[in-house]
């Protein structure tokens, strides 16, 4: 049983909000919206998302620094999957076809367009594959959203956004200035990232493809 309603687009965008806030050195968010028309009158082509500055010039920006980027990308879709498992993930999850089904969905096109473009960059020069980044990374974010206090503050974005349908960054930023999540960010997200260096080190790769390819 999902915690809310399925493909419920405000928690999928808070889970993009709560990636975007642990960036802050790297990107200022100004808006996010689930007003479709209104999102149109800024972007023909786009039904909603984060309306965010960036600090750092997109051309300057390392492999590390295009790996949060991928999370920021992928944070609707990890959001989406802990409320579609009720708030906790299991980790046999991300080894069936399912998962690849969910992330193959038609709803998070724009996501992974815009995620493609940024993990090619990784992918030229560190031949990452897809597969192990996507398992590792998801897993990341929904651990991460699982967390009882996290969920607390993802669920209070949703509903801020949920209530408003556009919502200035200041707004969630003080928001969560104000919550748990200024808490995780401090003590847990520099050692998140220092982790991530681990997703390139090949010999792990080809373990964990071999592991997937023996389950499927």
């Amino acid at each position: 049983m999902a915690l809310l309603q399925s493909n419920d687009i405000s928690i999928h965008e808070a889970g993009h909000v709560l990636v975007c806030y642990l960036m802050s050195d790297l990107i200022e968010l100004n808006s996010v919206t689930v007003d479709k028309e209104f999102s149109k009158t800024i972007d023909r082509n786009s039904d909603g998302g984060l309306l965010y500055r960036y600090i750092i010039h997109p051309k300057l920006l390392h492999f590390l620094q295009l790996d949060q980027f991928c999370l920021l990308n992928l944070g609707g879709l990890a959001a989406d999957i802990v409320n579609d498992h009720n708030g906790k993930v299991r980790n046999e999850f991300f080894s069936t076809k399912e998962f690849i089904k969910k992330i193959e969905h038609y709803n998070y096109q724009g996501d992974m367009i815009a995620f493609n473009s940024h993990f090619a960059q990784i992918h030229r020069s560190l031949k990452v594959s897809p597969q192990y980044y996507n398992h590792n990374s998801i897993t990341l974010l929904t651990n991460m959203f699982s967390n009882d206090d996290v969920l607390q503050n993802l669920l209070g974005i949703r509903e801020i956004i949920a209530d408003y349908k556009t919502v200035k960054g200041k707004i969630l930023k003080d928001f969560l200035d104000q919550s748990y999540f200024k808490e995780y960010k401090f003590y847990y997200w520099e050692k998140i990232k220092e982790a991530r260096k681990e997703l390139f080190n090949i010999e792990k790769i080809n373990l964990f493809l071999n592991s997937i390819s023996k389950k499927l």
